[in-house]
């Protein structure tokens, strides 16, 4: 964030612009004018080269995917303005429609990513010996979970007198169990349809998705901004991290959730392979493990961790209930199989 004055005026001297103030968003600086409104952000140097944003945006419009917020050159023809803090680079701020509400833009932006992956899309052959590297990564990280929630089921019931958060854990651990055993099988299934097939497709991953980094404008349109951490991937990691942030919450509307998904995947059909990878990821309990390690390092309140405890088995059950219906869709795809 720019907190100097005068370095603030050089960096929109590029661009030509005397803003009349200039009011911080979090990590954005709204510039007002008088000929419309601007979004400054500080590219974050620990992420990557800022020329590979720029790429990946230059390259997104080229392919007619117009749904981004567009960076603006500064006088020398040049989309960063560096200086001794850092880049910056200027998009146009996008007041939202007021009438936009959450379930609209988890619509529209998961459709929108259906067809960002779409236009990105490329087949690459795969070693089988990556293959092999990478599920084992896996393998051993989920046994890591299950040994360490194993661990701390028997330790918790060798007590006489279990603390709350205790009691809470030893009545989920049959559940986040069943989830460890899904992920373990899913992953076998996974490593052999991969050395079967022998192929993977990458798409431009956006990287850093939230409902935070996807706005609407006043007419309803939508736009992708911050591609900082853009990347060329599977597009199972796009959706991964959107799942993480989308299924927290109460279970009591699975149904909606789903129904924002399914916005993707009916225009962005994933193979055998995808649905799969994304369940064992998504499917793994590591959330536990985090917080065990968490409250090794830090004191927490019996209130605090029990509150941790229903958010992890909260997000749990709304998982259960996406991967039900990735499996639905699964068995239809093999019915059709069958069916030619």
């Amino acid at each position: 964030m720019l907190d100097d004055p005068v370095e603030l005026r050089k960096v929109l001297e590029a661009y030509k612009i005397v803003p009349r103030y200039v009011e911080p968003y979090g990590k954005v600086l709204k510039i007002y004018t008088p000929f419309g409104n601007y979004a400054l952000k500080k590219y974050e140097r620990a992420t990557r080269n800022p020329i590979d944003m720029i790429e990946t945006v230059s390259s997104l419009f080229q392919r007619g995917f117009q749904n981004i917020a567009p960076i603006f050159r500064g006088n020398q023809g040049e989309y960063l303005i560096e200086n001794a803090e850092g880049f910056y680079y200027l998009m146009p701020w996008y007041e939202e429609n007021g009438t936009s509400n959450q379930k609209y833009r988890y619509e529209q932006m998961f459709k929108q990513l259906s067809i960002l992956h779409h236009k990105t899309v490329d087949i690459q052959s795969v070693d089988p010996q990556e293959i092999e590297n990478y599920a084992e990564g896996l393998r051993a990280q989920l046994e890591f979970v299950k040994e360490n929630l194993a661990d701390e089921l028997t330790r918790c019931e060798y007590k006489t007198y279990m603390s709350p958060s205790e009691l809470f854990f030893c009545t989920t651990y049959f559940k986040t169990k069943q989830a460890i055993e899904f992920s373990q099988t899913k992953l076998e299934e996974w490593e052999a349809w991969a050395k079967e097939t022998k192929e993977s497709r990458t798409v431009t991953n956006h990287g850093d998705l939230s409902l935070g980094h996807y706005v609407v404008d006043q007419t309803g349109r939508g736009y992708f901004i911050n591609f900082e951490k853009s990347r060329t991937a599977s597009p199972v990691n796009d959706l991964l991290q959107v799942s993480h942030e989308l299924l927290q919450g109460l279970p009591l509307h699975n149904e909606t959730k789903w129904n924002w998904m399914i916005n993707y995947f009916d225009h962005f059909e994933w193979s055998k392979g995808e649905h799969m990878l994304y369940m064992i990821h998504l499917s793994n309990p590591i959330d536990w493990l985090d917080l065990k390690m968490e409250t090794s390092r830090i004191e927490l309140s019996e209130m605090h961790k029990v509150g941790k405890m229903q958010q992890i088995y909260w997000k749990m059950l709304n998982t259960e209930y996406v991967v039900s219906k990735l499996l639905e869709i699964e068995a239809k795809q093999e019915e059709q199989i069958d069916a030619e």
